[in-house]
């Protein structure tokens, strides 16, 4: 346990670790409340760490004491992100305001957020009015009013004028689409609106602007996955180089995995080829140098609680910036501590991307690490064992005490109500946070929503996230054959995110650990046990 007076001098919001951390822990000495010798020697050694720091000091100093509002910049937030949601709720009702006074002129420079805001609050006939001057005007306004229109209408499908509508404001978002302002959200629905209309060379229009124009990674290689898709449609092959070159590009799309895994030396063969890279254990970030070190002391005198409080307060964002080498050496800091295997999913997550060259299989391992294999081999009924462990992974990042705030418990994130409808009866904290109950309970469900999606586990995993309900919903807006197009189309990008990165991970597990294949003779052996 850390005292209170610790915590509350880790609390300091905003801080740059190395400068803040250090110096408030210099307060110790003087606090009037008496502290642990641990925290006193945790005192003296970042001091004497941080003498090496002095720049950070200063600054630190000038902020919190001088109170120069330049290097308070330094360390804390522009705005919160209470206060940007006010300015989107703002500036959405000034432009809700134009729109009803037909001022068209003046719709200029809004973004997606202000505009799909502003035009969930308009009555159906200012919504018919703005559709009818994005069509007919042939002055470009907003892509993202156009897009935000599309987005709401929607709502309507599948009725077959709506589709046409829909189809009209995201071809006009595209036209409208330029350098300067263009709608990533427009252009990569517009293109799967093609893809469903089997019209492959149209779909190929918005999908190409989008690679060139956006630089959201979730977007473009979703985008590039179904220009191959367009290609293949109208007869022209996809090189098995092009393909691992978007591999390559997009390390972590569950698309381009899918897409590349058919060829015959695919992305397992890939990663294998790839030589070990050298881990750094020191950077030239020197604040980060300081954090480290302090964690390693820490880790030898076996002060974990201590060094996992260290760790929470690296700057991961400045972490990012840092030599390759040494953000896997951080990712293998973390992963000696089951709790806080988020963050170091998150460290890899960024080092993959932007240095694919490390996504080796070693490194795999770490990023994809087995935990309660047992109990999931025991408690899958009939699921795969990978599916599962993707699920957990991505649910709670394998903290069997994780809780969300809405309730969601354990492992498998259940529910109360949902282990109550499971059970028949109340289920107790106690049971949620159990690691085999809460195993069993979720695989349950799991089968549950698979058997109700007639074995589409797409969609299962879709209703696992966002209620069956919602894909229901879904399914009767976007009626389409192919299961990953429909993911594509759903309106809620955690949930998209959410399944791709799931099936993503139950590639990689299959791959890192096929010991774990459930035979028949372990599922008749698991069956025996139970009976």
């Amino acid at each position: 346990m850390i005292s209170s007076t610790f915590a509350l001098t880790l609390a300091a919001a905003g801080c740059y670790f190395d400068a803040g951390f250090g110096q408030l822990l210099q307060n110790v000495h003087a606090s009037p409340t008496p502290v642990s010798q641990e925290h006193k020697e945790a005192a003296e050694l970042f001091i004497q760490l941080n003498e090496k720091h002095n720049f950070f000091a200063a600054r630190y100093k000038g902020c919190h004491i001088e109170r120069n509002a330049v290097l308070c910049k330094s360390f804390y937030k522009d705005k919160s992100a209470a206060g940007k949601d006010k300015d989107t709720r703002l500036k959405a009702a000034q432009l809700t305001k134009l729109i009803r006074q037909q001022k068209w002129t003046e719709l200029s420079n809004t973004s997606e957020s202000e505009s799909v805001r502003a035009v969930s609050t308009l009555s159906n006939k200012d919504r018919h009015n703005l559709t009818e001057h994005i069509l007919n005007d042939k002055t470009c306004i907003s892509p993202h009013l156009a897009t935000a229109m599309a987005f709401k209408l929607e709502e309507k499908l599948p009725d077959a004028k709506v589709l046409s509508t829909v189809r009209a404001l995201y071809a006009r978002t595209l036209e409208c689409s330029t350098d300067k302002e263009f709608s990533d959200l427009g252009l990569y629905r517009g293109g799967l609106f093609e893809i469903w209309q089997e019209n492959p060379e149209q779909a190929t229009d918005f999908l190409k602007k989008l690679s060139k124009l956006s630089k959201d990674i979730a977007l473009t290689s979703r985008a590039q996955f179904w220009m191959n898709h367009a290609a293949r449609e109208q007869g022209k092959s996809v090189s098995a180089n092009t393909m691992e070159d978007h591999f390559t590009s997009f390390p972590l799309s569950y698309h381009i995995l899918t897409d590349y895994a058919t060829m015959e030396d695919g992305p397992y063969q890939t990663v294998s080829d790839l030589r070990e890279q050298r881990m750094q254990t020191r950077s030239s970030f020197e604040d980060l140098n300081g954090a480290i070190q302090l964690v390693e002391h820490f880790m030898a005198q076996q002060k974990d609680a201590l060094a996992k409080r260290t760790l929470e307060f690296i700057d991961y964002a400045e972490l990012a910036e840092a030599e390759p080498g040494f953000q896997l050496y951080v990712a293998t800091l973390l992963a000696k501590f089951d709790d806080m295997n988020h963050q170091r999913f998150m460290v890899l997550s960024r080092l993959f991307q932007n240095h694919p060259q490390f996504k080796t299989l070693k490194n795999l391992n770490i990023y994809y690490p087995l935990a309660f294999e047992d109990l999931v081999i025991k408690h899958h009924r009939d699921q795969d064992p990978f599916l599962l462990l993707s699920l957990i992974r991505q649910e709670s990042s394998f903290n069997p005490n994780t809780k969300s705030p809405v309730g969601a418990t354990g492992l498998m994130q259940i529910m109360p109500r949902t282990a109550k409808d499971l059970k028949k009866r109340v289920v107790t904290d106690k049971e949620l946070l159990d690691p085999s109950s809460n195993i069993q309970l979720g695989a349950r469900y799991f089968a549950a929503l698979v058997k109700e999606f007639k074995n589409d586990h797409m969609k299962a995993l879709a209703s696992y996230n966002a209620g069956s309900g919602n894909v229901r919903k879904w399914m009767k807006r976007y009626p389409v054959e192919n299961p990953l197009l429909f993911v594509d189309l759903i309106p809620f990008d955690e949930t998209r995110e959410y399944v791709a990165g799931i099936l993503r991970n139950q590639y990689w597990y299959s791959k890192l650990y096929p010991e774990l294949l459930v035979t028949p003779q372990m599922a008749s052996q698991v069956s025996a046990s139970k009976n």
